[in-house]
């Protein structure tokens, strides 16, 4: 297939560091005619892939099966994957060129120059977001939660439940019970919430505060929720639309765990100069529960000095 430029928001490359504009002037997208078929897209779908060959067929055809009275755009950032997966994107680009944008160069570009060159190209009033190794299950998830954003102004997002698959049995959801607002507390004290399951309203001002916050925390999906949060309230739906994948020896294995914690340590960290006064003691506490739950793995592992260092 052929490459194209496409449509790029090149105010905001202007803000990022001058890592991620390369990876953005490295990329590409591959011929398609999404922009001229879908001019005014309301939802942006993003998806970010990297050695998903296994699953990424799953995630695109939930995206595509999705029935909705309003246009949306199916963002695909493919990360020079040798798996096998980067030809099975290509292969859906080819078959649907008036619905799929897939973005991709010819270099891995990692986590954030992958996502910054799609986020960069999304149009959609809204952004929905579903990883390549997830996948969603009803085909009116993005009917359901952009109705409720379109009747309810002043909720910023939605989520719903998830199934939680880890190999070939689903073993849990997430979270475990709840619908109704969410509000900033649910979001950083109570529930935890997969990001396939995610729509949210896109901005401008989300943006900068992505580019402005972004070096101050270990991941994007922590600082991601603490800015949904503050933009106001959102809605939980109670309903599972969709399977979030864990893999075994991730953050499950006694390694993984240490590396989940330090992170969760140093994010909440940061938060501490963000959030309102309110939740200040509250965050100071999980804290110090993480801490010790650093601790206590560390020296069940022999690891402590090791895992202060890292």
């Amino acid at each position: 297939m052929g490459k194209i430029k496409g449509f790029i928001n090149k105010e905001l490359i202007q803000l990022l560091e001058k890592d991620i504009q390369e990876a953005i002037d490295r990329s590409y997208e591959l011929n398609n005619n999404v922009v001229n078929a879908i001019p005014d897209p309301l939802v942006s779908v993003r998806t970010s892939t990297y050695q998903h060959a296994k699953y990424i067929e799953q995630c695109i055809e939930g995206v595509l099966n999705q029935k909705t009275s309003f246009p949306f755009e199916f963002i695909i950032g493919e990360d020079f994957s040798t798996d096998g997966t980067r030809e099975l994107v290509f292969s859906y680009a080819e078959k649907y060129p008036d619905r799929i944008r897939v973005v991709a160069s010819d270099q891995n570009e990692g986590v954030r120059g992958n996502g910054w060159r799609c986020k960069v190209r999304a149009r959609g009033k809204y952004i929905a977001l579903c990883e390549g190794d997830d996948y969603w299950t009803d085909p009116l998830k993005l009917q359901k939660q952009v109705d409720y954003l379109e009747a309810h102004p002043e909720a910023y997002f939605t989520f719903h439940h998830s199934s939680i698959l880890k190999g070939e049995r689903i073993v849990g959801r997430r979270p475990k019970s709840g619908s109704g607002i969410v509000k900033m507390e649910d979001l950083l004290f109570r529930k935890t919430y997969p990001t396939m399951s995610l729509v949210f309203r896109r901005s401008k001002g989300f943006l900068l505060d992505q580019i402005n916050l972004r070096k101050e925390f270990s991941t994007g999906d922590f600082l991601l929720v603490l800015l949904l949060a503050s933009r106001g309230p959102g809605y939980l739906f109670p309903e599972v639309m969709g399977v979030y994948r864990v893999h075994s020896g991730g953050v499950y294995s006694p390694l993984g765990e240490i590396k989940k914690l330090q992170i969760g340590i140093h994010n909440r960290r940061a938060a501490l100069k963000h959030i309102p006064m309110t939740f200040k003691q509250k965050m100071i506490c999980r804290l110090m529960i993480l801490l010790r739950q650093l601790k206590i793995l560390g020296i069940r592992l022999g690891l402590l000095g090791r895992a202060a260092k890292d």
